[in-house]
Formats: C-alpha cells, structure tokens, sequence
C-alpha cells in the first residue's frame, strides 16, 4: 500500500515568484486580463495541490499518533515483565511466589500479542509485519515533495511475542526458577529496546511531516495573499477604466 503527500514543485511555483513581481509593479496591470486570469488560474491550481499534501500529511501524522498509542501499551508491559523477571532471581521467593510471578509473566505476554493483533490505522495491521524492514506483503510511502528524492518509507516493526522471543511455538518464556528468571531479564530488556526504538522512529517520521506541513502552510498563505492581491487590483482596474 502507498499514501503519497504531493508538496513543493520548483516548476510549479515558478509563476507565483513572478506574480509577486508583477503585483508589486502598477505598470503590468496593463497586460490583458486573461493574462491575469491565466496567472491566479496557476496560483489557485497549486493551492489546491498544497490543501491536498497537507491532508494527507495530516492523515500521516494521525496515523503516527495512533501507532504510537498502541506502542506505549506495549512499553507498559514489557517494563512490568523485566520487573518480574527481576523479582524472579530473588532467592527468597518460594517456589510458589516463582509461579505465580510466571501466571502473570503469561498473562502480560498474551495482552503484548492482543495490543499487537488490534494496533491498525483504517484497516492497516500497524505491527504484524506488514510493513516491517523486511516484509514482502506492503510499504507505505509519503511523496513529502515532488522532487524524485523526497519519498520518505515508514517501517512499522513486527511487535508480537514471537517477534520478540518472548514465546515460541505457543510456549512462553519461563521463570519459574531463579536462573531462568536471570537469562529473562535479558530478553525482556531486548523487548523493551525495541519498542522504544520503534517509537523513537515514529517520532523523528512525525516530526518530519511537521516540518512539511509547516512550510505548505507558509506557501498557501502566501499564495492567498498574491490571488487576493491580483484579484483586487484587477476588480479596482476595472472599475477605473473608461
């Protein structure tokens, strides 16, 4: 799947520039009005494209968002599992304090892979793996410019237990003895880093698609004010004529 965002042209806004020159001289109200029309038909042309990349920046940055929402939960819990684990290599826990501490440990590995199974954005399946480094199945693209160097891909990683070697084959990861507890630290810490990088990364996409639609937005109202000021101009030339 690919969301495109079309922003900036170089060719695109080549007449605003010279519009604002235009504007800025009372002699070039002499021109034809189609001219002037054919000119604010341009500018009007590439405001449209500019409303349209930032809803669907927008849309891009909600999506992020909600990503991030699902990643938080995730973070939660593999923070209450080093914690356990920790608690596992403690050699005053009985036997029976270990298995409960593993009924929780299961408990909060299945409600990883429910938060992993529910995370998605308009019927995307955010982090299954659709759209990992790796994955053969989907992308997702953003055009941020119209430059052929501006594509910008998102990678959502595969965020589900298995995914992070938290279970496998159904099996869960044990602690149920000191020793086990101490080798589980490692991976729930592994865990950990990795949802954590996950929303390092979201950050740095969402806050790219910010700094985009800052400068859409510089545009547009500068092209508001150049049609304003052509349509002005051209209403009060009119009236003026003989």
């Amino acid at each position: 799947m690919e969301i495109y965002a079309l922003s900036k042209s170089p060719k695109a806004t080549q007449p605003v520039g010279n519009t604002k020159n235009a504007v800025s001289r009372p002699s070039n109200f002499n021109k034809p009005d189609e001219a002037k029309i054919s000119v604010t038909a341009q500018m009007k042309a590439r405001l449209r494209q500019i409303q349209q990349s930032q809803e669907n920046l927008a849309s891009g940055i909600t999506m992020l968002n909600v990503a991030d929402g699902y990643l938080a939960e995730m973070q939660g819990i593999t923070e209450r599992l080093k914690v356990l684990a920790l608690k596992a290599t403690n050699g005053t826990d009985s036997a029976f304090d270990r298995q409960m501490a593993q009924v929780t440990v299961s408990s909060l590995i299945d409600e990883l892979d429910r938060v992993a199974k529910d995370s998605s954005y308009k019927h995307m399946r955010l982090f299954l793996g659709d759209y990992a480094r790796t994955s053969k199945t989907a992308s997702m693209w953003f055009q941020i410019d119209m430059t052929p160097n501006s594509r910008h891909r998102i990678f959502l990683a595969t965020m589900t237990s298995s995914a992070m070697r938290l279970s496998e084959a159904g099996a869960k990861i044990s602690i149920s003895t000191a020793l086990q507890g101490s080798d589980a630290i490692g991976v729930f810490n592994d865990a950990l880093e990795r949802v954590k990088k996950q929303r390092a990364d979201i950050s740095a996409d969402a806050e790219k698609f910010e700094f985009a639609m800052t400068g859409l937005d510089k545009e547009a109202q500068a092209l508001k004010q150049g049609i304003e000021s052509i349509e002005t101009r051209r209403n009060t030339h009119k009236k003026v004529a003989p």
